[in-house]
């Protein structure tokens, strides 16, 4: 069941803190410490918060934050996206999917030219984001290995 998606309100800012803390499991105030750019009870920061609630309980968040970026001397900004979370009570119900093709549409509405997004290729690839850049580093993860049915094999650690 789709549940409707809106921006946060200055006033709901601490109880969406909360609820960012307990899904990535860290300490009080750390987005703040972390990214004092990105999470602000602003009126303008709030609106780049996207969250589905159900009974006044935030269940799922995806930030659509504008960063602006210089590349081959020009000058552009672009849609970051940021702070995917759903509450672990909350996962598999689609709310995260439903959120990043709501931003997609944001940043289509926005005419943003691109987007950037830093996170696990193989959960966001399915959404259209790849990895553009002039160099390229190749991650294995056990969740990538584990889609492949790749075992591991011992190895002995020796100095060179």
């Amino acid at each position: 069941m789709k549940l409707p998606i809106r921006t946060l309100q200055p006033p709901e800012f601490e109880e969406f803190m909360q609820f960012m803390e307990r899904a990535y499991g860290h300490s009080r105030g750390f987005f703040q410490r972390a990214y004092p750019h990105l999470y602000q009870p602003t009126p303008e920061k709030c609106a780049t918060y996207y969250v589905i609630e159900k009974d006044g309980e935030i269940l799922s968040h995806v930030g659509l934050y504008p960063i602006r970026i210089v590349t081959a001397g020009v000058e552009l900004t672009v849609g970051g996206i940021g702070g995917v979370a759903t509450l672990p009570a909350a996962r598999g119900r689609g709310y995260m999917t439903q959120l990043l093709r709501h931003v997609i549409g944001e940043m289509r509405a926005q005419a943003y030219p691109l987007s950037w997004l830093g996170g696990d290729r193989q959960r966001y690839n399915a959404y259209g984001w790849e990895l553009a850049s002039s160099s390229y580093q190749l991650t294995f993860s056990r969740r990538s290995l584990s889609w492949g049915q790749a075992t591991p094999t011992p190895i002995e650690e020796v100095l060179p």
